[in-house]
């Protein structure tokens, strides 16, 4: 296995990569240390618990796209393509290869998962062969529909639903792991759907959850000014401005976390000379 790894300027400039505490980016540099080849890790707790790091650094990053988990507690570094190429001579493929199997790399050289893609292929496929029955008219220009064409058009609608819901669930869950008050679940929930945020807009809440955590009413008197879900999504909080903190250096954590960025690239640049 090759023991140089190379991190790309486009994913760790980026302002979603900066804007993640100093301990998320700290987690996903020693992750990407320690992967394979092809940018699978077996073991990412235990990286985890070695450099000090929280459950929420992992789950931000996972939150974020920058690691994918799988059910098997292995996760792969999503950008592994852009930040590294290993010369053949050099390279060990992964003997993570049912994990490597469900997932393809995009046209951008990042590494996505295949249940997506199966299932718009499936309902195009169904799609294309509704519309050909379609063309076929009677006498009165009226569709001469089969009852087995019928059923896969029932079959199709049922799936698009069936679909659109797991996708809300799952863009849901994504905002109730990173919201700090869970209370009324059920309620926060009609909320989420009620607004029927898409992925971009849940990617926004994050990063705004993210960094209102650091903010003083949030951390005033530990937590007690958290608005509760459902209000926080009723109200439209993730555009609140922040109040910020003037009694400690939290204030500028903006700041603070460029210039220690930057300090990052640097320890890593001589981990690189050393490996």
């Amino acid at each position: 296995m090759a023991e140089r790894r190379m991190f790309s300027k486009t994913i760790i400039d980026s302002d979603t990569f900066l804007d993640m505490s100093l301990s998320a980016q700290a987690l996903y540099f020693h992750l990407s240390m320690r992967a394979d080849d092809e940018g699978f890790i077996n073991n990412p707790k235990k990286t985890q618990r070695m450099l000090g790091a929280s459950d929420d650094d992992l789950k931000i990053l996972i939150l974020k796209k920058f690691i994918i988990p799988f059910d098997s507690g292995i996760v792969v570094i999503r950008h592994w393509k852009i930040h590294n190429y290993i010369q053949s001579d050099r390279f060990h493929e992964t003997t993570y290869l049912e994990e490597k199997s469900m997932l393809y790399i995009d046209k951008k050289k990042m590494y996505t998962e295949r249940i997506q893609d199966k299932y718009e292929m499936d309902t195009q496929d169904r799609l294309d062969k509704d519309r050909l029955d379609k063309d076929r008219l009677g006498k009165n220009n009226t569709p001469s529909i089969s009852p087995s064409t019928s059923q896969n058009i029932e079959g199709v609608k049922e799936k698009q639903s069936k679909k659109k819901s797991e996708i809300s669930d799952e863009l849901f869950e994504r905002f109730w792991k990173v919201y700090p008050r869970k209370v009324g679940k059920k309620k926060a929930k009609e909320a989420f759907i009620k607004i029927k945020p898409n992925e971009e807009l849940v990617n926004f809440m994050v990063d705004a959850i993210d960094k209102q955590k650091r903010s003083l009413d949030w951390k005033k008197n530990d937590g007690q000014y958290i608005p509760n879900p459902t209000t926080w999504l009723n109200q439209g909080r993730w555009d609140d401005e922040l109040r910020k903190d003037p009694t400690d250096h939290s204030a500028s954590i903006e700041e603070v976390e460029r210039e220690n960025a930057k300090a990052l690239k640097e320890l890593q640049e001589l981990a690189e000379k050393w490996s």
